[in-house]
């Protein structure tokens, strides 16, 4: 794996470091750099200019720090000042080079620019709050860090731009002038609900954006029959909010004993906006269609801040595309809802709606211009929304296949099955249907600890399970066991559940697909196809295929590994006895050496010559194993006491090696051909996630030799466009041109190219960019609290000079960034807000504090005054026992809390001396300050920058300089309050001021 070259402080994101130049100091920068590197002799130039743009990027990466800096003028002076004295610093030492001037040039440009954002932001934000607190109450309205953090990605875990602001509504009503506020404000709206979209639908791509929540959209209005526009019957229908849990409908649903057919695989999360804007689909779709098929009508806000109402006319309750003609009656209303703006028809033919022999496909942006369904949030912001419910038939059989034989001969008995229940078919003659077909491959089978039901041993290479239902039980049970009758005749034995307990039984497991990712930690690549039902059993070969050769690779890339471990300084256990290394050896190196390449070249063997050993591979007659082939022989070879760290050492090197395999595992809704395809990952590993981007690149080229389309419900997005081709996306974009040219919604998404003047320089994807000698720039979370927590400790303290907090790389974290939410202050439905803020923070930082001092939470949640009451007005997080806790001297009194430590001196420097580095990391320069004094000694041209015995800026205050601004501060917050400051408050020790 090529090394990653990470000189930029603070930079734990995706971007490279040429990414960070290029955004900050532009492309010519970032060439003229490259030049100046070749040339450098000690690089301490370079050196300070990477740390002035690490202290931008981190300012401008980490939400948190910026609130603070805002909050604080002389904090953000001092920092802007300590950028300058190092351009200022990097002048001196330029000896007249031009190239190093053009770079302080765009360097002290980035430096005016870092400085007026701030009040450019102080600006916009009140004038952001004035015109949206007219619409909703103020604490709906949230420029906080916490807020703009938990918004900043959905479950793609890319972070592109940080949303200018979140807002969330209490109502419906709040929508169409919020967003009409939103559009005066020169903001895009991006429409959100619960953040589970695979293709970053929901992800800011400018940082002038404006995230809507429609979490608090919950209605839930009573199930009613009611007689649709064109219909001869009365049908059963619901309507809903926007934010309602999809789990909610389905449950109200079967409350009154009917379906919601739209039930994804994130059902206990997803929300209805979202699933109407994803045109959403699910098992049951093998039935009643997506999301899509059971809309009778839904609201929306449209770009220009009016509403929109979609009435779907002469509804077959049913698949749309079995419908002749479609109709759809738009309906417009001002921002108020009471005038009438216009009224028209769409009549689209129903076989446009899906590519023919396909059950699903979202690849169709356009979709003859019907507002909101599988737009993706790009034409406006759905609101509310009626659906039909179905009435299941009264009798359910669920059966459970397991197939034992080849996957080829197997996969397609799904054809056979859904063509018994196909018009034309005998099940379906019988009044029998096919309520759902799910499927499980082998990889998910051993995931989920699927326990086989049949008598034989080893577990199925793939598994089916199906719902059967229909009006008359003898019919329906007929139907399963002709079903089970195919499945036999494909080398599978079937079961059948009857009894309800059973047949949750059954669908157990297919509820917990999720632990296919379990090793890496809950994280993969989550793409999903939809192919054709002949083409399945190709699909599947093809997708075996990519896995063989991944499993061969990864073992090529073992031998390669354990040789160059063999041909070095091998660990030995000698004893007592004091013997040569070599003599002690042998002839064992070579003998390993010779073992190693021998058995490398016969995996690069079958892997040059796949073709003519596929079937042997894939049915196992032939098999690719380090167990026998190479652990076993090195065992018996450094067979021995003394060669037992050799042994570990071996294997330690293969659980590294295989850390990093990459396998493509598949479950589908076999009833339409919607195959979700699933790449587990580790976050930190960089070549394993550029082997993952790979397959799936040969993933989206296979689905399209087979006729299939790239995806199937997770939509399009920012991951997917580039396997679109022209034809596929244009009607789309001339649509999204028409409708809404200025990019009102979501804009960047779907589109292509950059909107001129945007502030998004970098690759949508950064973890895909393969950077010229810099190795592989990996997917990874841009902002972690707890990994930026040294640096925010130190900054936020008003110590502002990164400098001197400067942090080794870290890695990151390895639990999958979705599921840590305390650590990225998400939110938890259900969750105590309190107890969650105040369970992080004492987890983080280790301390008692006030909560309302904290920058970060006291505009964190709405309602943070409640929130205080909740934890008792002025309650302090408890700190650990047998630690004592000494507050921070620093006037603005929002800086962290520093822990005492047992032996330091509490009269000295470290209590008192508002400048120390309280806490510095080692190798930092615990004395640094940020504001350079015209006296001060600067550093020679040939010295080392900072100096090792020297901070960056001024020299340490005295201790009495350090009380007398201590007083002062304490003197300025009592005159605040109208009173003279008080020797016993504790306060007055540190120079804190009361709120």
């Amino acid at each position: 794996m090529t090394a990653r070259l990470r000189e930029i402080p603070y930079n734990y994101t995706s971007f490279s470091d040429r990414e960070i130049v290029i955004r900050l100091l532009g492309a010519k920068a970032w060439e003229t750099l490259n030049e100046l590197r070749g040339e450098r002799v000690t690089g301490r130039s370079a050196r300070m200019l990477y740390e002035v743009l690490g202290d931008i990027w981190v300012v401008r990466r980490n939400p948190y720090l910026e609130d603070d800096l805002l909050a604080n003028r002389e904090r953000r002076e001092a920092l802007v000042e300590a950028l300058r004295h190092r351009l200022r610093e990097i002048d001196k030492r330029r000896e007249g080079n031009e190239r190093v001037a053009s770079l302080l040039t765009a360097a002290q440009a980035a430096v005016r620019d870092f400085e007026q954002w701030f009040e450019a932001t102080r600006s916009l934000r009140k004038k952001a709050f004035k015109a949206l607190a007219k619409h909703t109450r103020r604490d709906n309205i949230c420029f906080d860090g916490l807020a703009r953090v938990s918004h900043v990605t959905d479950a793609t875990d890319w972070r592109v731009e940080y949303p200018f602001v979140v807002l969330a509504p209490d109502t419906e009503a709040e929508m169409a002038p919020l967003v009409a506020a939103c559009i005066e404000l020169g903001l895009t709206i991006i429409p959100r609900g619960g953040g589970t979209g695979y293709t970053g639908g929901a992800i800011p791509l400018d940082a002038l954006s404006a995230v809507i929540n429609t979490e608090k959209l919950i209605d839930l209005g009573a199930v009613e029959m009611k007689r649709l526009p064109g219909t001869q019957q009365d049908y059963a229908t619901v309507r809903t909010g926007a934010g309602l849990v999809t789990r909610r409908v389905m449950e109200a649903a079967e409350k009154a004993d009917l379906v919601f057919a739209c039930d994804p695989t994130s059902a206990d999360a997803s929300c209805i906006g979202g699933n109407i804007a994803m045109n959403a689909g699910g098992k049951k779709a093998v039935l009643w269609g997506t999301a899509l098929d059971n809309l009778a009508s839904w609201r929306m806000v449209t770009p220009d801040g009016n509403w929109l109402d979609v009435e779907r006319l002469n509804h077959n309750f049913g698949k749309i595309h079995e419908q002749e003609l479609v109709s759809f009656r738009l309906t417009r209303w001002d921002a108020s809802g009471k005038k009438k703006l216009g009224e028209e028809q769409l009549d689209v033919p129903g076989k446009q709606f899906r590519k023919e022999g396909l059950g699903k496909d979202v690849t169709d942006k356009f979709l003859a211009g019907i507002p909101g369904v599988q737009k993706e949030g790009t034409d406006g912001l759905i609101t509310s929304a009626v659906w039909v419910l179905h009435k299941m038939p009264p009798v359910t059989r669920t059966v459970c296949l397991e197939f034992f034989g080849r996957v080829t001969d197997a996969v397609p008995s799904i054809v056979e099955i859904t063509d018994y229940f196909k018009p034309g078919g005998a099940g379906l003659a019988a009044g029998v249907q096919l309520a759902g077909l799910e499927h499980l491959d082998e990889r998910y089978v051993r995931a989920v600890g699927y326990a086989t039901k049949a008598k034989r041993h080893g577990r199925p290479k793939m598994v089916l399970i199906g719902d059967i239902v229909g009006a008359d039980d003898t019919a329906v049970m007929a139907a399963a066991s002709q079903v089970v009758k195919l499945a036999n005749a494909r080398g599978a034995e079937g079961f059948i559940a009857v009894s309800p307990e059973a047949r949750k039984k059954f669908w157990l497991d297919r509820a917990r697909t999720a632990a296919i990712s379990k090793h890496t930690n809950a994280f993969k690549v989550n793409e999903d196809v939809v192919i054709p039902l002949p083409r399945m059993g190709d699909y599947c070969d093809g997708i075996e295929r990519i896995n063989i050769e991944l499993s061969i690779a990864n073992k090529i890339e073992l031998a390669d590994a354990l040789a160059e471990f063999l041909r070095g300084e091998l660990p030995l256990h000698a004893g007592d006895a004091n013997l040569d290394a070599e003599l002690l050896l042998g002839d064992r190196r070579e003998q390993a050496l010779e073992l190693v390449a021998e058995v490398r070249a016969h995996w690069q063997g079958l892997l040059d010559n796949l073709d003519r050993h596929f079937a042997e591979l894939q049915d196992y007659r032939l098999r690719v194993s380090w167990k026998t082939e190479l652990r076993a022989p090195l065992e018996a070879l450094f067979d021995g006491n003394s060669f037992r760290p050799v042994l570990e050492r071996i294997t330690a090197i293969h659980q590294e090696v295989l850390r990093g395999r990459v396998f493509v595992a598949l479950h589908m809704h076999a009833g339409d051909g919607n195959v979700h395809t699933n790449i587990p990952v580790n976050s930190d590993h960089y070549a394993m996630l550029q082997t993952a981007y790979k397959a799936v690149e040969r993933i989206m080229v296979l689905a399209k030799s087979l006729g299939g389309v790239i995806s199937g419900e997770h939509g399009i997005g920012i991951t997917k466009l580039e396997f679109l081709s022209a034809a596929e996306i244009d009607p789309f974009r001339d649509y999204k041109r028409r409708i809404d040219p200025e990019g009102r919604f979501n804009r960047g998404k779907l589109m292509g190219g950059r909107r001129p003047g945007q502030r998004l320089h970098a690759l949508l994807r950064p973890a895909r960019r393969r950077v010229a000698d810099h190795g592989a720039v990996g997917h990874r979370p841009d902002f972690r609290f707890d990994q930026e927590l040294p640096a925010l400790r130190q900054v936020q303290a008003g110590l502002l000079d990164p400098r001197a907090a400067r942090q080794p790389a870290l890695q990151p974290a390895q639990q999958d960034p979705r599921h840590l939410a305390a650590d990225r202050g998400l939110p938890l439905r259900g969750a105590d807000p309190a107890r969650h803020i105040a369970a992080a923070f004492r987890r983080i930082f280790g301390c008692r504090r006030p909560l309302h001092g904290l920058p970060q939470v006291r505009d964190a949640l709405p309602g943070r005054h409640r929130l205080r009451r909740r934890l008792g007005g002025d309650a302090q997080l408890p700190a650990p026992p047998g630690q004592e806790e000494v507050q921070s001297r620093f006037g603005g009194g929002d800086g962290l809390p520093f822990r005492h430590r047992p032996g330091d001196d509490q009269a000295g420097a470290r209590r008192h001396d508002p400048a120390r580095l309280q806490g510095a990391t080692p190798g930092s320069q615990a004395g640094q300050v940020l504001r350079p004094d015209p006296g001060q000694r600067q550093a020679p041209a040939g010295d080392a920058w900072p100096p090792r015995d020297q901070g960056a800026g001024d020299p340490l205050p005295q201790q009495a300089d350090a009380e007398e601004r201590a007083q002062s501060h304490l003197a300025r917050a009592a005159r605040h309050r109208g009173r003279q400051p008080d020797s016993r408050d504790p306060r007055s020790e540190t120079g804190g001021r009361a709120r």
